[in-house]
């Protein structure tokens, strides 16, 4: 991977902002009392950096969807209350099942062990393409919701809080225009014992398949496949090179 930052995308989007409609989101999120209270929900300024292609380069994910479609062992359910949303652990700590990232301390190597889980050995050209990133890989998994599924507002910030140590990445592999991401402004906290947030829709993306997309999943979002197809995307955590943390933070 040549650069973690597509700059080709950010200009394009510039030439479509209006610095009006950026000053009206700037000036709600900034009179928002539980982003005042909670810093971290805050969304990227402008909104597209919260879901971008990574590079200008689309990625031959036949391959992927090939080994997909030929898996017949069971999914994980990843929601107790659902059977729409479901995972493959590919890569996790000590190679465990593992259907969420833990936090733990990223630059202690000792406790930083993750390894290729049993299923990986399904899916050989998922993994070559993971060994073609040059950085530390943590947890991967294949992440499936189901048509009409929906995953609530929530944010995964007791993972992602340092972007220095950790970002989340997509590659989109089986999708449908009718599948979005969404990007939220807090209207309620969640109940106590629960992570569900109530939240305003501030901004939308469909995630091409076949690009590498960062996700700012430290501020609210959600996703909504309504489409007639079960979505199926590549999901994994890496540490981020210094050249992306500075373009993040300084391209406009």
């Amino acid at each position: 991977m040549n650069s973690f930052l597509n700059i080709n995308y950010f200009n394009k989007i510039n030439n479509s902002i209006i610095d009006e409609e950026n000053q009206i989101i700037k000036n709600l999120i900034d009179n928002n009392i539980y982003l005042l209270k909670y810093p971290y929900l805050k969304p990227h300024l402008p909104l597209y950096k919260n879901l971008f292609p990574l590079i200008n380069k689309k990625i031959n994910i036949k391959p992927f969807k090939e080994e997909i479609l030929s898996y017949k062992n069971t999914w994980n359910n990843k929601d107790s209350t659902s059977d729409s949303w479901k995972s493959i652990t590919l890569r996790s700590k000590n190679g465990n099942d593992q259907d969420f990232l833990e936090p733990i301390d990223f630059n202690n190597k000792e406790y930083n062990i993750f390894k290729y889980t049993e299923a990986s050995k399904f899916f050989p050209n998922i993994i070559n393409f993971l060994n073609s990133l040059k950085t530390d890989i943590y947890l991967v998994r294949l992440l499936k919701l189901n048509q009409g599924g929906i995953i609530k507002y929530h944010t995964d910030e007791v993972v992602f809080k340092n972007t220095n140590d950790i970002i989340r990445c997509h590659l989109p592999i089986i999708t449908d225009p009718n599948v979005i991401f969404k990007i939220g402004a807090p209207i309620l906290p969640p109940s106590s014992g629960y992570s569900i947030w109530k939240a305003e829709t501030l901004y939308e993306q469909f995630l091409d398949p076949g690009y590498i997309w960062y996700t700012n999943v430290n501020c609210l979002h959600s996703v909504n496949n309504n489409s007639k197809i079960d979505r199926i995307h590549l999901v994994f955590d890496i540490k981020p090179p210094i050249n992306f943390l500075y373009n993040l933070h300084n391209i406009n």
